[in-house]
């Protein structure tokens, strides 16, 4: 909200968190009003991911990563190493801690025998791990020196641009129903849904956003949209991205990276 003030000049401040006041009917989120104008806004917040295990698929990473630090914990690296993880292709809690264990055993037995340049790859269950000192090119500038980092292989998003969008069809159908019922209550006041994308959608620029709500129009109740993208900063701390990619008095900034040359 923050930055919606300062992009329009306008003063809204936070008056209700109406989804936890009122649980006997669907609510927006939140409610601001403007101190200046006593205009009215209603935001719902919502989560777009593709794949859409996304989340769940991630996690997973992360249980396999913890295993790994905790297996090596009582190494203390002089440089900076990068433990370069695979995409998981499923697999329990207990699956992945055996992996976990398997691939820190190996970067154990011979991590000290590594030079600079050099990785070790590490073939566990036909998945594929390299292991060696990051490069000075792709270290942060303000980050650590010394310890151990993960770096995961993205997904190749490129090969799905053609029906990528048509693919996002049922579950923006989805947010859209919900938002509709949530905002019913609200039709004389301004109705944004925020949107916070991740997985192979996380970097699409503003027009690639906007071209996907002209082919599916939002319900009337919907005014506008948003869409929001966070990230480091480079200095550690966390850093957002915000951009309107529908509704009146839409312009675009740019301020997305657009990977896909739109």
């Amino acid at each position: 909200m923050r930055h919606l003030n300062l992009v329009e000049g306008s003063r809204f401040e936070h008056n209700a968190c109406l989804d936890q006041t009122d649980s006997t009917q669907a609510q927006p989120e939140c409610l601001y009003v403007d101190s200046s104008s006593h205009q009215r806004l209603v935001i719902e917040r919502k989560s777009i991911m593709w794949p859409e295990t996304y989340a769940y698929e991630h996690s997973k990473d992360h249980v396999l990563a913890d295993v790994i630090s905790a297996g090596l914990r009582s190494i203390e690296f002089k440089d900076l190493y990068v433990l370069k993880m695979p995409a998981l292709k499923g697999g329990n809690k207990q699956e992945l801690e055996v992996l976990g264990r398997s691939v820190a055993q190996e970067i154990q037995v011979k991590y000290a025998a590594l030079k600079p340049g050099q990785f070790l790859r590490i073939a566990i269950n036909g998945y594929l791990f390299r292991f060696g000192m990051q490069p000075i090119w792709e270290r942060d500038d303000f980050g650590p020196s010394a310890g151990l980092c993960f770096s995961w292989t993205g997904s190749d998003c490129l090969s799905q641009e053609i029906d990528l969008q048509e693919k996002l069809h049922p579950q923006v159908l989805k947010i859209f129903e919900a938002c509709a019922k949530k905002f019913a209550g609200y039709a004389s006041d301004r109705r944004l849904l925020m949107l916070d994308p991740h997985g192979d959608v996380t970097f699409h620029s503003p027009r690639w956003w906007n071209n996907l709500f002209t082919a599916i129009q939002p319900p009337p109740a919907i005014d506008e949209i948003w869409i929001g993208s966070s990230g480091d900063d480079g200095f550690g701390e966390e850093a957002w991205v915000i951009e309107k990619v529908f509704g009146e008095d839409l312009s675009f900034s740019e301020a997305f990276p657009d990977l896909h040359g739109r």
